[in-house]
């Protein structure tokens, strides 16, 4: 048989009329591939008002973003799918740094944060200040001290430059070398009335009570009455393997 006419399609023997929207179709009646005004082709039917999910060309209804729920192109949404949330007319699974999801939408976070969740006060990092407790603060609290624009916690220190200078040690704790300890260490066993450390004297290799009271000495002195010599007195012998005169 001859091509059909506009706005019939063949079944093999015979021309039959398309649908009224349609003013040309393929298969069957309702099987569009053209519509009649005002109506747009999307996906084989005619719609005078785009389906959600869908937005309008001159021509033809597209489908949006598979992240939008609406649009007015396939990159400027108006709403989102669950659990996407929009922000200047995209929709992002996560909010970009400086934003926060709630509902459906991206919210600002509250300055001085620099990130933030749940709430645009509840800081991640900071824009300016020091991150404490979820909040940005210009100082750190006692017991703390700054570090990356975080305050950390000082650890055995009522008072600290950083994470590891301690300026002042907690009630109970022995300071040496700007760190705080629940006892002085090998290398400074005296403890001062100060709750101080001190090192026992140059020549000590350990000592006890007093920083001259040595109780062993380093190699190439020997120890006699507290003391490490480099010669034991007359009539003594240095033995080396004790490294003490008898």
């Amino acid at each position: 048989m001859s091509v059909c006419p506009a706005g019939t399609y063949s079944n093999g023997t015979h021309c039959i009329t398309c649908s009224l929207v349609c003013n040309t179709c393929v298969g069957s009646a309702t099987n569009c591939t053209g519509c009649t005004s005002p109506a747009i082709l999307y996906n084989s039917n005619c719609y005078t008002t785009c389906p959600t999910g869908t937005y309008q060309t001159t021509s033809a209804r597209i489908g949006c973003n598979t992240s939008c729920s609406s649009c007015t192109s396939a990159t400027l949404c108006n709403g989102c799918q669950t659990g996407y949330f929009l922000l200047s007319s995209v929709c992002y699974s996560v909010c970009p740094d400086g934003y926060y999801g709630t509902g459906t939408n991206c919210i600002p976070c509250t300055a001085p944060c620099g990130t933030c969740a749940n709430t645009g006060s509840n800081c991640l990092s900071c824009a300016s200040g020091n991150l404490y407790q979820g909040a940005c603060i210009a100082t750190c609290p006692s017991s703390t001290a700054p570090l990356n624009n975080v305050c950390v916690d000082c650890g055995n220190c009522v008072k600290c430059l950083d994470a590891s200078t301690c300026l002042t040690c907690k009630a109970g704790f022995y300071a040496y070398n700007n760190q705080c300890y629940t006892s002085c260490p090998t290398q400074a066993p005296i403890t001062e009335a100060n709750m101080t450390c001190s090192t026992c004297d140059s020549t000590c290799l350990m000592c006890d009570l007093f920083s001259y009271n040595c109780t062993s000495c380093f190699n190439g002195r020997f120890l006699f009455r507290y003391e490490c010599v480099e010669t034991c007195p007359s009539g003594m012998v240095g033995v080396a393997s004790t490294r003490v005169c008898i």
